[in-house]
């Protein structure tokens, strides 16, 4: 896809006209990781500095209209963090910005603990934005994933987050879910049958009816379709 043609002053432009006050801007997928063709991450690391002082630049000159949401060089959660210390403390931007999966490994996932111990020590907002899924290149549909597949990505990082217990661990990472969440209202009733029936179960069953409960009790306040 083609690369929009986006300035401050178009943007600017674009606010004044719907009476939007300020922006939090960030990037997109697929962010700044390209697994095949930066091995070493070093271009993740370098994109990901520029991005950040880009937006930093941005506030310096708009310092009413522009906030901003951090780019981090995931998976690499050691660089990660230490861009995470530049980003909040030097360039002082508003938050993280995160993509829903990285290799196929959704936010849930443990190899993410040290970074989601950090944000939450700093109590920072996180804007969750899908990326591609894992093994879309299997699915031979003619289309491109941002039609349908990546709200469905946000759903299950949302759903892997509260699962594995990071949002109960960690009460003070604000998430912010890109499209209103993906899919997860529209399948906020399925989630709540299925948290009553692991709740019945033994095991980490419990555990994930916890999880999933959480879930479907978020969507019934964002919906109204629940009781």
């Amino acid at each position: 896809m083609r690369f929009p043609n986006w300035s401050a002053d178009k943007a600017l432009e674009v606010m004044d006209r719907n009476g939007i006050s300020t922006s939090v801007i960030s990037i997109s997928a697929p962010g700044v990781y390209f697994r095949d063709k930066d091995p070493s991450m070093e271009f993740a690391r370098g994109l990901s500095r520029k991005t950040n002082e880009i937006c930093a630049g941005l506030i310096e000159n708009h310092p009413e209209r522009f906030g901003a949401f951090a780019t981090l060089p995931l998976p690499d959660v050691d660089a990660a963090l230490e861009e995470l210390e530049y980003a909040l403390d030097v360039l002082k931007l508003d938050g993280v910005f995160l993509l829903s999966n990285y290799d196929g490994y959704y936010l849930g996932d443990t190899r993410f603990e040290r970074l989601f111990s950090e944000l939450n020590r700093r109590k920072v907002a996180v804007f969750v934005h899908p990326a591609t899924p894992p093994g879309i290149e299997e699915i031979h549909r003619g289309v491109p994933e941002s039609m349908i597949d990546v709200c469905f990505d946000t759903k299950r990082t949302a759903l892997s987050l509260m699962v594995n217990g990071v949002t109960k661990k960690y009460p003070d990472v604000s998430f912010i879910l890109a499209h209103a969440g993906g899919t997860i209202p529209y399948l906020a009733a399925r989630l709540d049958i299925l948290s009553t029936l692991f709740a019945g179960l033994g095991g980490v069953s419990s555990y994930i009816a916890e999880g999933v409960d959480l879930v479907s009790q978020c969507c019934s306040q964002i919906t109204g379709i629940l009781p």
